[in-house]
């Protein structure tokens, strides 16, 4: 890359485009039944690079191969508390010489590289070939790997992609445990020395998997997945998805996806929905259908695991140019065989504008087996000036624990924020945050966001 960029005439025809988040938190939580008290100061920076080469010339139907490089960096420092509300104590769960105190899976400072792959696009077949660290989101779900992924478009209609590597987890270099196996974690060689094992220890892990995807136009689509994971210890993961979508007529949307694992053939995800628009209304129906799923050499996967159903049918209507309302009718069922538990709910909601001011309010309330809740929020937003405009919100939620008598009360939290545009590329905003109940207490957080975008 360092001979293209000093190349006059490449340089002329380098596309780069840098961005940059930047954070500052500041909350704290105080429990009133325990003498413990919380404060949490971070710090997360987000930072990206993409860089577009073209490699060729356009061919006939202007298609040319190109050079696309992208890193993405995210740095995340911690400053915390853990004492007494007289401060006569504080835990030290990073130090790792209070050995009763320490914890092997906190950390003050966390370096992440969630992306950082060299891909070469525009090939024969319309392919493309990427290699390095990258996130992959498909019917089975996310993952995140270090490795090669392939992929050819022969037809308009038609195409597959093959993807392999190592799985990227809380252990690998510069990487975080955000897409493991549920029911797993691990930590280090170099913690290893704690004696007893309270976490596994590091383990390399891999991934292989395809895809295939097919349309006829806005008439029919369809998509199939499949991947297989594993490591030292045997299979972690063997799924299939399949996606199906459809427009049959431009007021109609139908939409369906399953994904089936293939250790012990369940339908663990399901998803169906349809859409009619019928103007100024538009119905909607769902089923979803959800099993949990664990790593499967962890304690977790030896347990049954409640399968939950939910249908949804829902309208929303717009009354006039700047009046939205809308609502839906839930049901769900919770199978702890030999038992079963169902409950029911109602949600409204509503938009509008007056004088500048958009506000917006939306209410819901369920009852059934797995207790009474219910809620209410409002929220407004004004733009000041160009550039300048404020917000704020107000939530209201009620909540009975029936398996727990303690456990009950009502919620009620604020936030307040102000979004400042400096220019078109950047960005501050400042947020303030305060939230009681019965149970917790008082509750504050406030939050300082800059984004920075720029490109040439």
């Amino acid at each position: 890359m360092v001979a293209t960029w000093l190349a006059p005439a490449s340089l002329r025809a380098l596309d780069v485009e840098v961005d940059s988040d930047l954070s500052f938190q500041v909350y704290e939580v105080r429990a009133p039944d325990a003498s413990v008290f919380l404060a949490r100061r971070r710090f997360v920076g987000n930072h990206g690079v993409r860089l577009v080469e073209p490699l060729t010339e356009p061919d006939a139907l202007g298609r040319r191969v190109r050079l696309v490089v992208g890193a993405r960096l995210r740095l995340d420092q911690g400053f915390s508390d853990d004492c007494l509300l007289d401060g006569s104590m504080c835990v030290r769960a990073t130090d790792r010489e209070a050995r009763v105190e320490y914890q092997p899976l906190a950390a003050d400072t966390r370096v992440d590289v969630p992306a950082l792959s060299a891909e070469v696009t525009g090939l024969p077949l319309d392919g493309s070939v990427r290699l390095g660290r990258q996130l992959r989101v498909d019917t089975i779900g996310f993952t995140r790997f270090d490795g090669l992924a392939l992929a050819v478009q022969p037809l308009p209609t038609l195409g597959t992609e093959l993807f392999g590597g190592t799985l990227v987890r809380g252990t690998s270099l510069a990487g975080t445990s955000q897409f493991d196996l549920q029911g797993t974690r691990y930590v280090p060689s170099a913690n290893a020395v704690l004696g007893p094992a309270i976490v596994d220890p590091h383990s390399d892990a891999f991934v292989v998997g395809a895809a295939m995807r097919a349309s006829a136009g806005p008439i029919f689509g369809a998509s199939i997945d499949a991947r297989y994971a594993w490591d030292g210890r045997g299979e972690l993961m063997r799924r299939a998805g399949l996606a199906l979508s459809s427009v049959p007529h431009e007021q109609v949307r139908l939409d369906a996806q399953g994904t089936l694992d293939l250790l012990d053939l369940e339908l663990i995800s399901a998803l169906a929905s349809a859409e009619v628009r019928l103007a100024p209304v538009t119905l909607r129906v769902s089923f979803d259908h959800q099993v949990p799923r664990f790593d499967p050499s962890t304690i977790w996967a030896w347990f049954d695991a409640a399968p939950v159903q939910q249908v949804r049918l829902g309208a929303t209507g717009r009354v006039t140019e700047d009046l939205e309302i809308g609502g839906s009718l839930r049901g769900r069922r919770v199978d702890r065989s030999p038992e079963e538990d169902f409950d029911a709910g109602l949600e409204l909601h509503a938009q509008t504008r007056i004088e500048g001011l958009r506000i917006g309010a939306s209410g819901f309330a369920w009852s059934g087996a797995l207790g009474p809740v219910a809620g209410v929020a409002l929220e407004a937003s004004r733009t000041l000036v160009e550039g300048i405009s404020l917000e704020g919100q107000l939530s209201v939620w009620h909540f009975d624990d029936p398996l727990r008598a303690e456990s009950y009360g009502t919620v009620v939290s604020t936030i307040l924020s102000g979004r400042w545009a400096i220019t078109p590329q950047s960005v501050i905003l400042l947020e303030v945050q305060h939230a009681h109940s019965r149970s917790v207490g008082h509750r504050f957080r406030g939050m300082v966001f800059l984004q920075v975008m720029t490109w040439r």
